[in-house]
C-alpha cells in the first residue's frame, strides 16, 4: 500500500510461476494508462483509492485515476519486498549485480493509496484500502508510510495501528516502515505491538564524489554521476535555492518557484533537480543537517547531483 507501481519492470515478471490461487477474490483495476493485460501471475492485483483525497481537494485536483506510480516509492518498496531476481542489475552503471525482493516468488496486489500531487495520504483511503485488501483474500500487508518527524499517536485514533489491528485479528499480517527520522527523540513511527515495524539496514559499500570549490576547498559527498557531460576544470555559480525563488517557498524546488533569471547555468543548492533543470539549472547539491545522522544517500535527482 503505497504511491502504485510501475508495472512494467523486471521485478514484476512471471516467468515460471504457478496459476493464481482460486482463493484470491482481487481485480486488476489499475485505472488510467493500467490496462488488466499489466496484471499477470506476479502482479496479481492493482487497485486505487482516491475517496478522501477527492473530498478534501475535489475531483479537479485529485490526478489521475490509476494505480500506475507517478512518484517512484510504491514501485521501490513493492520491488524490496516481493521483486523477481533481475540480473544485471546497478545504480546507473555502478556496483552491478542481482537485484531480488526478500520474498521474490510471493505474489504482489497493489494498492494505491497516495495521490501523485503532493498531497501526501489520507487516513480515509488508507482504512479502506485496508478492508478492500482482507477482502480480496491477501496473507499479509506491506506498508511504508510514516511521518517525517514521527509525532507518536495514542493507538485508538494512530489510522494505521487501528486498521492493523483489525488485519491481525482476521490472521493476516501486518508490516510496516519504521521511518527514516535519523537521531530525533523517538524515531521509530509505526511501533504498535500488533505491527511488524520494520527499519533500514545498511550497504557495505559508498559512492564517494567531490566538489572542488573555487577557493580550493574540496567536499567529499556521495554521488552517481560520471561527470562526463562537464569538462574538466569547468566551473558554474552556486546558488541556494532559498534565494532563487518567485514566491518565497523558502527553498522546496516546488513545480514553478525557481526564477529562471536567477538560476540560469548555475549550480543549484536544492533536492529537486527536475525543477531545477527546468528553470536552467545544471545541477543540484543536497545537503544533509545533524538530525540525520552521518548518513549520505545517493537520491535518484535526475539531474546531476550530489548529496
Amino acid at each position: 500500500m503505497d504511491s502504485g507501481v510501475w508495472p512494467e519492470r523486471r521485478s514484476f515478471n512471471d516467468e515460471g510461476m504457478r496459476p493464481i490461487p482460486s482463493r484470491w477474490k482481487g481485480k486488476c483495476d489499475g485505472g488510467e494508462s493500467f490496462p488488466d493485460t499489466l496484471c499477470n501471475k506476479k502482479l496479481i492485483g492493482a487497485r486505487f483509492f482516491d475517496g478522501g483525497h477527492e473530498a478534501r481537494f475535489g475531483k479537479q485536483h485529485t490526478g489521475k485515476q490509476t494505480a500506475r506510480d507517478a512518484f517512484g516509492h510504491g514501485t521501490h518498496t513493492a520491488s524490496l519486498a516481493a521483486g523477481r531476481r533481475v540480473e544485471n542489475a546497478s545504480f546507473l552503471g555502478y556496483a552491478y549485480g542481482a537485484s531480488s525482493g526478500i520474498v521474490p516468488k510471493a505474489r504482489l496486489a497493489i494498492y494505491k493509496i497516495c495521490c501523485d500531487d503532493q498531497e501526501g495520504c489520507y487516513d480515509s483511503d488508507i482504512l479502506a484500502c485496508i478492508d478492500a485488501a482482507v477482502d480480496d483474500g491477501i496473507d499479509g500487508i506491506s506498508i511504508s508510510l510514516g511521518l517525517p518527524f514521527p509525532v507518536p499517536l495514542p493507538y485508538d485514533i494512530d489510522p494505521i495501528a487501528i486498521g492493523a489491528f483489525g488485519v491481525i485479528r482476521k490472521g493476516v499480517v501486518f508490516s510496516a516502515a519504521a521511518g527514516n527520522s535519523g537521531t530525533y527523540k523517538k524515531p521509530v513511527s509505526n511501533a504498535a505491538p500488533w505491527i511488524t515495524t520494520v527499519g533500514a539496514s545498511t550497504l557495505d559499500r559508498t559512492f564517494p564524489a567531490d566538489i572542488v570549490l573555487g577557493d580550493g576547498r574540496v567536499i567529499t559527498g556521495s554521488s552517481l554521476y560520471d561527470g562526463k557531460h562537464f569538462s574538466a576544470g569547468e566551473y558554474f555559480p552556486l546558488i541556494y535555492a532559498g534565494n532563487a525563488t518567485k514566491h518565497g517557498s523558502m527553498g522546496t524546488c516546488l513545480p514553478e518557484t525557481l526564477d529562471p533569471e536567477l538560476v540560469k547555468e548555475m549550480y543549484q543548492g536544492s533536492h529537486k533537480g527536475i525543477v531545477v533543470k527546468e528553470a536552467g539549472g545544471v545541477g543540484v547539491i543536497t545537503t544533509n543537517v545533524a538530525s540525520r545522522g552521518e548518513a549520505l544517500t545517493a537520491k535518484p535527482i535526475l539531474h546531476p547531483g550530489f548529496p
